[in-house]
């Protein structure tokens, strides 16, 4: 069985996914990437955030894959010139 690897979030980076996951004014797309971000940051496997979530295993995959290559804080800091994670993820 292959294992999906881990990803790391800073703090600050934590407390705003759990922010957007939380607010009922977050539209489900949004709150949705997050909730993956987060299984994934606390160590849950691709099939399991599939599962827990009901989304594709590809999907939880994707999400995962951006995060660990660095494309996803890149593409935040240049497309919102670091005007914040919640930026990035609701357009994304």
């Amino acid at each position: 069985m292959r294992v999906a690897p881990g990803i790391e979030l800073s703090s600050e980076a934590r407390l705003e996914l759990e922010k957007l996951s939380r607010r009922r004014t977050t539209p489900v797309r949004v709150v949705q990437r997050s909730r993956i971000i987060l299984l994934a940051a606390d160590g849950a496997q691709n099939k399991e955030i599939a599962e827990r979530l009901g989304v594709a295993p590809r999907m939880a995959a994707l999400w995962r894959s951006r995060l660990r290559s660095g494309w996803a804080w890149r593409h935040a800091w240049r497309r919102f010139g670091g005007a914040g994670l919640s930026s990035w993820v609701s357009q994304v």
